[in-house]
């Protein structure tokens, strides 16, 4: 198992519940460990096996294919590979 760390730019996100979706959304891949996602700076840092999903499956994910709605709200959320296809040994050493 190879896993590795890898940071989006998410847009779309306005609040803790959006945030959370796109957390389970990401959540919901094959081969995705964990999500810590900050909706204020707009990033869901992303822990996953690369030997069952890559960084096109995540920007591919649902949860950026479609329109959430959430009561009388439409949500539309978009990512992208935060300042470049950079990917990470995970856990980090120093």
């Amino acid at each position: 198992m190879a896993w590795y760390e890898l940071t989006l730019t998410v847009r779309g996100m306005t609040c803790d519940r959006c945030g959370e979706r796109v957390r389970q959304g990401l959540l919901e891949q094959p081969g995705v460990l964990d999500v810590a996602v900050d909706w204020c700076c707009g990033t869901a840092t992303v822990v996953y096996d690369a030997e069952q999903v890559g960084p096109e499956q995540l920007l591919a994910a649902p949860i950026f294919a479609q329109e959430v709605r959430q009561e009388a709200v439409r949500h539309r959320y978009e990512a992208a590979l935060a300042g470049g296809p950079e990917e990470r040994p995970w856990p980090a050493c120093c």
